[in-house]
């Protein structure tokens, strides 16, 4: 009988202890949970997710402007300058839309007569030292066109003439209002009577050109 209680006194010491040290153990865990300095350690993903920025890509698109239509701008003669046997231009294009449009490349001129038939010129390209021939217009900017007009022979009165610029893009026209001034209404002289006359244009450009 002493045997049996005294093994019981044993296990129970034994099994005392182990409790005991089970909660020595866990004691300082739950201590410095309760710490003002305790914190969890950094994953690196934790919060990343919320903080980064949203990307570029998302927010910002490239806007890709549409060609300028011919009724949408509004052309005028800005500037006539004589030269030898000749005669500079300067046509300036204005966006009267509501939204941006691009005006690109070499265009073309006809001149029509009173009955908006064509007049003979042959068309070539003005070369110049001009960087570029895209012009992006906002609305209400303003793009210029150069030109150089010789030897002019025909019996078609001045006034009588008409300016006409066919867009490249979209081939449509754009008619030209001449000021009444006389010089805006002034045509080459004739340098050869059996020589065509020619008509050079040059490239869109955001400044007028000389």
């Amino acid at each position: 009988m002493w045997n049996v209680n005294n093994t019981l006194s044993r296990h129970s010491l034994i099994l005392g202890s182990a409790i005991a040290l089970l909660t020595a153990c866990s004691q300082p865990i739950a201590s410095r949970a309760n710490e003002p300095n305790f914190s969890v350690a950094n994953t690196g993903a934790s919060s990343s997710p919320v903080s980064q920025p949203i990307k570029e890509t998302t927010s910002v698109s490239q806007t890709k402007f549409r060609s300028c239509h011919a009724n949408e701008l509004k052309a005028v003669l800005n500037e006539v300058q004589g030269a030898v046997g000749s005669r500079y231009g300067t046509i300036k294009f204005t966006n009267a839309g509501e939204t941006a449009c691009i005006l690109q490349g070499h265009p073309q001129i006809e001149l029509l007569n009173s009955r908006g038939q064509s007049l003979p010129v042959n068309k070539d390209t003005l070369r110049s030292d001009e960087v570029g021939s895209r012009v992006t217009l906002q609305p209400r900017q303003s793009a210029y066109l150069t030109f150089k007009w010789s030897n002019w022979c025909e019996t078609v009165p001045n006034n009588e003439i008409q300016f006409v610029v066919s867009l490249p893009q979209n081939h449509e026209q754009v008619p030209i209002v001449l000021p009444d001034a006389p010089e805006y209404h002034s045509t080459p002289p004739c340098n050869g009577p059996t020589q065509p006359s020619i008509l050079s244009v040059g490239l869109f450009n955001s400044t007028p050109s000389p």
